[in-house]
């Protein structure tokens, strides 16, 4: 009983040295492309969290890794993220989803650095598609519905493109 009670003292101690890590990477001082360079490893494990991690979790690490991310993406000299009437439409409808665009389009952006803004957006989308059809927390309304049968038959850029047109209508 005596190592039952170390063992779960231990796993607790680990759970909330993993919340810290997020908010100990936000408070870093990234200056230099250098610096932001040097994190890449750190981002990437941040993505991943962030792509496994229902919304409705609790507690803060997901906040922490969604503004580590974000602070890191907006401080990267040679990252930029294109936000178009695709995201913008889905964020409407699940705020939290722009987080997940975000991280679909830098990892993406990590794996291919000569990567056209086209490419990073259709990977962004797609990884909202990828977390949302997991069921990760998301709230399925009309909007979203069109969104996921659209990514279901495979017609992800046909859908951004249609976002394009009709935003380009208004």
């Amino acid at each position: 009983m005596k190592y039952l009670s170390l063992f779960f003292a231990f796993i607790l101690a680990c759970l909330s040295l993993q919340a810290q890590d997020f908010k100990q990477l936000c408070e870093l001082n990234l200056q230099t492309e250098a610096d932001f360079r040097s994190t890449e490893s750190e981002v990437k494990a941040c993505i991943d969290f962030l792509m496994q991690e229902s919304l409705a979790s609790e507690g803060d690490r997901r906040a922490w890794a969604s503004a580590f991310l974000t602070n890191w993406m907006i401080g990267a000299p040679y990252v930029e993220i294109y936000m178009g009437p695709a995201i913008n439409k889905l964020m409407h409808q699940e705020g939290q989803l722009l987080t997940i665009y975000w991280a679909g389009g830098v990892d993406y952006l990590l794996q291919n650095p000569a990567a056209s803004d086209k490419d990073i957006e259709l990977a962004g989308i797609q990884a909202v598609y990828d977390f949302t059809k997991a069921n990760n927390g998301v709230k399925i309304n009309r909007k979203l519905k069109q969104f996921l049968t659209a990514g279901d038959a495979g017609e992800l850029e046909l859908w951004i493109a249609k976002q394009k047109y009709l935003f380009a209508l208004k």
